[in-house]
């Protein structure tokens, strides 16, 4: 386990100061959380964001703004377009139907997928 390697064990401690044991499953789980997070590839949007108007084609601004008057952007904000919030998500399976939480994906790299 990573406990056995030194260099994760001071890295852990110092990003989870607080804890008694700083290398755990739960926080092996926030840390790779917290560095998929910062992982995204720059594009056109963030040129946007930072003012330049001509970065959007008018057909993009255009989705922006049914995007927003829709009121996606409750649950997607930020520079990142993250989702903030669940919705319900249901299922069925035998006829029985089963509801659960899911996250909102965020839509920031769709024309990639």
């Amino acid at each position: 386990m990573l406990s056995g390697i030194p260099g994760y064990v001071d890295a852990f401690a110092k990003a989870f100061p607080k804890r008694k044991e700083p290398v755990s499953y739960d926080n092996v789980g926030k840390a790779i959380g917290a560095f998929e997070r910062g992982l995204f590839t720059p594009s056109r949007w963030d040129d946007y964001l930072k003012g330049d108007s001509g970065a959007l084609t008018a057909r993009e601004k255009e989705g922006l703004r049914v995007f927003t008057n829709l009121g996606c952007m409750v649950c997607h904000t930020g520079e990142y377009v993250a989702a903030r919030c669940t919705k319900n998500s249901a299922s069925s399976s035998h006829g029985r139907i089963r509801t659960t939480r899911a996250a909102v994906p965020s839509p920031r790299l769709m024309a990639t997928r």
